[in-house]
């Protein structure tokens, strides 16, 4: 009975999601279970998310893990979904803004800019971390518009150190270091250092006492990966479990995790998969085979007369459906 039921509500999420965007997703899973999206089941969800795509749980999981844009942005999110857990395990209630403002959540009547470290910057004393706009402004060489304006920033900057043991800075805006060129704007990137000049950890390191969070250090077990994650290979590089991931994904104002980054990134691994299956040989590097352009390209198809047609996956989009249920 729970396989047929399974079955069933499967193939209604896969009947009504249409162009399978994460928000019609988000919609037809509410609409199937008959309740808000964080009550449904994580398996429930992931199953939902791999039929959608045509996936195995561990296709799903090796696409996000080995496509660096994907991991990135899934981390990014993750981060924040894995603070408001934390913080709801001490009673606290947030208010996810999220979206291209300057301000990620609201806690206690505090507005909060959550961040990942910028691993190329960062060593053992020193944690890089970027805050420029990355939609919708020019490039920091054209406009000022590229940094946040201190003004319109969050009240307290949240920066990642790491998950285990659970430490962030806790910053308050003025003190974030300014612009060269105009002290209006937020640097970025920049470097926060750890320890102090007496080798003491930063007093900012989980400052909760200026957003008026009392934290209990066991309310962070319950975000650590265990050995039976769903998602192996992508809780391990992130350092979260599978439940917060698949959490980050389904969220309508991470749109872009889904709509635009796996979604891109699961087109090319289908048509690889298909040709694999066909046995037509390929290749993923069409630029060593075409000197004008060719990493424009997404694969190169070898064929019995030597013909190399390069294959962009995103102009087969209309394909992307018919491929995934092996009618070629």
């Amino acid at each position: 009975m729970y396989l047929c039921n399974k079955y069933n509500n499967i193939m209604n999420i896969l009947t009504k999601v249409e162009d399978g965007r994460i928000e019609k997703i988000i919609t037809v899973l509410e609409e199937t279970y008959k309740c808000p999206i964080h009550q449904i089941s994580t398996i429930n969800k992931l199953d939902a998310l791999c039929e959608v795509l045509g996936f195995t749980y561990g296709e799903l999981d090796l696409l996000i893990a080995k496509h660096s844009p994907v991991l990135r942005t899934v981390k990014g999110h993750c981060f924040e979904v894995a603070f408001e857990r934390v913080l709801a395990n001490n009673g606290y209630t947030t208010k996810d803004v999220g979206g291209d403002t300057d301000i990620d959540l609201e806690v206690n009547g505090f507005t909060l800019q959550l961040k990942t470290p910028n691993m190329n910057g960062t060593n053992d004393s020193q944690i890089e971390y970027k805050t420029h706009k990355t939609h919708g402004a020019k490039s920091e060489k054209e406009s000022m518009s590229y940094y946040h304006q201190v003004d319109d920033f969050a009240d307290f900057f949240v920066g990642l150190i790491s998950y285990n043991p659970f430490e962030v800075f806790i910053i308050p805006k003025r003190l974030l270091p300014r612009h060269p060129r105009n002290n209006k704007y937020i640097k970025s990137p920049f470097k926060i250092n750890i320890y102090s000049f007496l080798n003491e950890k930063s007093e900012y390191i989980n400052c909760f006492n200026a957003i008026n969070v009392k934290l209990d250090k066991l309310s962070t077990v319950s975000i650590y990966p265990t050995n039976d994650e769903l998602l192996p290979i992508t809780t391990q590089k992130v350092g979260i479990n599978t439940s917060i991931v698949v959490d980050s994904i389904l969220r309508k104002e991470n749109f872009r995790i889904w709509d635009m980054s796996i979604r891109g990134f699961a087109r090319e691994t289908i048509i690889q998969k298909v040709l694999s299956n066909k046995k037509i040989k390929f290749s993923t590097t069409p630029q060593n085979y075409k000197t004008e352009r060719g990493e424009k390209a997404d694969l190169v198809v070898f064929l019995d007369n030597g013909y190399y047609p390069f294959c962009s996956s995103q102009r087969i989009v209309h394909y992307f459906l018919f491929f995934q249920r092996g009618r070629i």
